[in-house]
């Protein structure tokens, strides 16, 4: 298939250009191989517009970048992320708001998102940071990055590059994205604002997946219009994921960690629950148990979005849509709401879901899309939203905004801190109180309730495992930024002055 992607980057220095890409998963065979048309700087690290290879890439006599995975798959790999991303972006952006996109991808960052596309060798994970970080006293420097590992029972060599899934949740849009918009949500420590920021990995790549032709037929063929049924975009990663499975069980791990044959499925009925109340880390024998863990707290969010896809497609259905276009006509309602949500009506600093849910409740209104009742009760459904909300589709929202830092004195009794010399919580980002509220210290008395709920979800992290502690005479760097699940930290100790810190690490996986 060769279908054309228009972008500003096919002029000046941009020639049109063509590559090969997987934009589904290289299991899923109803979506084949694709050939898109980007505006590349060519060369043997070629760019688009807004990303940047940084491996060397053959490209074919022509000048073009049409690769073979299995003869070529580090080459594929840098290619198949770049075309992913860029497709992704162009595909989410004209959604949000103009006039409050970000030019760049961070204030004092690149133009171009760098792409590493096997740099994480026997590593089954992805990330994204937006500044560069020291792992094991090696510079990892800013942009998207991909693991590559071997599947034990397959034998076969495994690029998470090789996923148009993984790279879309990654960084097109991905995390990438909303920390374009949103760059304080990667300073949180709350557990919903960063299940969101997984969520929104997936749900980002799941809308503009459906936004492509051969990904939108595949669909409509495999669900008939009902996407109860597993499908391809129900189910993210699922190479990735049989292999993440295997790999965990040659380590000794338990069976089906991922919970299938994919990292994460859309396809739940989970409901709300304070994490303060929730495990620290979810039970791979009981995928039903929701967990205070980002990644799999994030399933309660994707789950209602995706299962608000699904009820506004039967209602399309219901009134005479066949349901290839039931499922395309509602998917562009949801992306109109969601490039809304994410440049407009969302919070700016901490928040819950349920802060979400009403934002999204906004942008559904302000974009005249009117699946407001569906989202309110799907919303209310899933307990994010309390029964008693009532929401009006003209409703005015007060939503929380502006965010400063946080550095104050712990003293907290958690269980996770006990002989732990911890004197100060530096880097996080919080919220005012009130929309518009001017920063001020959390210093100030009347701000004790804000300083105990960080402590706590400080102290969450680190009874997951996020927080990666040191002794004076240690540096983070030196030990390593990812967990033994070759998940990055959350936050870490440093040490100034025999004083120590607790900080945010600014990696996404």
């Amino acid at each position: 298939m060769d279908m054309k992607i228009s972008s500003a980057a096919a002029a000046g220095a941009f020639t049109p250009t063509k590559i090969g890409m997987i934009k589904q998963d290289p299991s899923v065979s109803d979506v084949p191989m694709e050939i898109v048309t980007l505006g590349v700087s060519r060369g043997d690290k070629p760019a688009t517009k807004d990303y940047a290879v940084t491996d060397s890439v053959k490209a074919n006599a022509d000048g073009n970048y049409v690769l073979d995975p299995k003869t070529d798959p580090t080459g594929f790999a840098s290619v198949n992320v770049l075309a992913n991303l860029q497709t992704g972006f162009d595909t989410f952006l004209p959604y949000c708001d103009a006039d409050k996109t970000p030019a760049t991808w961070w204030t004092l960052g690149p133009k171009q998102l760098n792409i590493y596309a096997f740099d994480r060798k026997d590593e089954p994970n992805a990330f994204f940071n937006p500044m560069p970080f020291v792992d094991h006293g090696h510079i990892v420097k800013a942009g998207t990055h991909f693991g590559v590992f071997n599947d034990p029972v397959t034998k076969e060599t495994i690029y998470a590059a090789h996923s148009g899934e993984v790279t879309g949740h990654e960084g097109g849009p991905g995390h990438a994205t909303l920390h374009r918009f949103r760059p304080n949500y990667m300073r949180s420590a709350n557990s919903e604002v960063r299940a969101y920021h997984e969520a929104f990995g997936d749900v980002s790549a799941m809308l503009t997946q459906l936004k492509n032709p051969a990904v939108l037929d595949a669909v409509a063929r495999q669900t008939n219009g009902d996407l109860s049924k597993h499908n391809a975009i129900s189910d993210l990663g699922e190479q990735f994921g049989v292999a993440i499975n295997n790999y965990v069980v040659a380590q000794g791990g338990p069976k089906d960690y991922t919970g299938g044959g994919f990292v994460r499925t859309a396809i739940n009925d989970l409901k709300w629950a304070d994490p303060s109340t929730l495990p620290d880390r979810p039970d791979p024998k009981h995928p039903e148990q929701l967990s205070s863990e980002a990644h799999d707290f994030s399933r309660l969010w994707t789950g209602a979005v995706y299962s608000i896809l699904g009820q506004a497609v039967k209602d399309r259905m219901a009134n005479g849509e066949d349901a290839k276009s039931a499922i395309g006509n509602a998917n562009e309602d949801l992306l109109k709401i969601y490039g809304k949500l994410t440049s407009n009506t969302s919070p700016e600093g901490d928040f819950g879901f349920a802060d979400m849910a009403r934002a999204m409740v906004k942008a559904d209104s302000l974009v005249g899309t009117k699946l407001g009742p569906i989202i309110t009760a799907e919303m209310t459904r899933r307990e994010i939203l309390p029964q008693s909300m009532g929401l009006r589709d003209d409703e005015d929202l007060t939503l929380p905004s502006g965010s400063y830092d946080v550095n104050f004195s712990f003293s907290g009794k958690e269980d996770a801190f006990k002989g732990t010399q911890l004197e100060n919580l530096g880097g996080f980002s919080m919220t005012a109180p009130q929309s518009g509220q001017p920063s001020r210290s959390l210093l100030e008395d009347d701000h004790s309730e804000a300083k105990s709920t960080l402590a706590s979800d400080i102290a969450r992290l680190a009874r997951q495992g996020k927080v990666l502690f040191t002794t004076p005479d240690q540096k983070p760097a030196d030990i390593g930024m990812f967990d033994k699940d070759n998940e990055p930290y959350a936050a870490q100790v440093t040490w100034v002055n025999g004083q120590a810190r607790i900080e945010p690490v600014m990696i996404m996986g």
